[in-house]
């Protein structure tokens, strides 16, 4: 089966490179929408196929997205950033993955590679691997990446876009422990704030247009926690996600951090317990709840 490899890019000369030929041998079509750099992007991207074409943002990530889907004429779409790659040994699965006649999607491991310990779920890199460069640890989540080129899967959401609304039938999307290694905290800390800071702007202008309204003000929340550093304004998207989804265990974790941080260690307490009753046997829960108990004896001791 045919593979479109479909990507939108704006200012990654210093990347492009690289993720293209990661899966040059395994796509048929390359795809290169580029939404308006001032770098030499473009004239990276041409080097490796005449099917690059520009694109005026309008803050919006799924619309590029689609723009890109548009232009694809191969059997299955392969959807990549500049600032990733695949390894080559996956390439031959990935083929054999586009010969399933039972599925019309499948998920890859997008871990990125980050020194960050603070990171929620940051783990350690157990054992050493060319892609993981000099990084000590990573964060990781599954996210759909391999899919067929039908005009029924498309993308959805200014931010954080993906095409899971679209796939109906969720039977037909299959998990694989295929990585895609990713390279965005390489970029720097001011880069990083600068992506977060715009995904908050669109949050804060199109919040009508996202289904699922609890990640997203669980997003906002975190974005005001790490980057404004705003922690009563973190306190109140975390609220307002739990309103709409009180299952959510990372929800709980991040509310309950921004209460310490903001010096409501009751509330914090709080917080926690209730997210103990969800899932009592989580490690992260168990620990929070004893570095909270830690604390609160500490002020105990201190004020007396």
């Amino acid at each position: 089966m045919s593979i479109s490899l479909c990507m939108i890019v704006r200012d990654e000369e210093k990347y492009l490179e690289q993720a293209i030929k990661s899966v040059q041998e395994l796509v048929d079509e390359i795809i290169i929408v580029d939404a308006g750099s001032l770098d030499r992007t473009v004239a990276v991207a041409r080097k490796y196929t005449p099917n690059v074409f520009s694109y005026k943002w309008d803050n919006d990530f799924s619309k590029a997205r689609n723009f890109a889907l548009s232009k694809a004429t191969k059997e299955w779409i392969l959807v990549l950033d500049a600032d990733e790659v695949l390894s080559k040994e996956d390439h031959l699965v990935i083929k054999e993955l586009t010969k399933s006649k039972g599925y019309d999607a499948y998920t890859f491991v997008q871990v990125s590679y980050t020194n960050d310990r603070k990171l929620l779920g940051f783990k350690l890199v157990n054992q050493k691997i060319p892609e993981a460069k000099e990084f000590m640890g990573f964060i990781s989540c599954n996210i759909i990446r391999l899919f067929r080129n039908t005009k029924e899967i498309k993308f959805s959401s200014p931010v954080h876009e993906s095409v899971d609304a679209s796939i109906k039938d969720k039977k037909r999307i299959q998990q694989t422990a295929i990585v895609i290694h990713h390279y965005q905290f390489e970029k720097g800390e001011r880069v990083h704030k600068a992506k977060q800071l715009q995904y908050l702007k669109i949050y804060e202008e199109k919040i009508d247009q996202f289904e699922n309204k609890a990640k997203v003000y669980r997003d906002m929340g975190i974005i005001h926690y790490n980057f404004k550093e705003d922690y009563p304004k973190a306190i109140q998207y975390y609220k307002k996600s739990l309103l709409l989804n009180p299952n959510n265990i990372k929800t709980y974790l991040g509310l309950a951090i921004a209460y310490m941080k903001n010096k409501q260690i009751e509330e914090a307490a709080k917080t926690v317990e209730e997210a103990e009753k969800i899932d009592p046997y989580n490690q992260e829960i168990i620990n929070l709840k004893n570095y909270i108990k830690r604390v609160k004896e500490l002020l105990n001791s201190g004020a007396s």
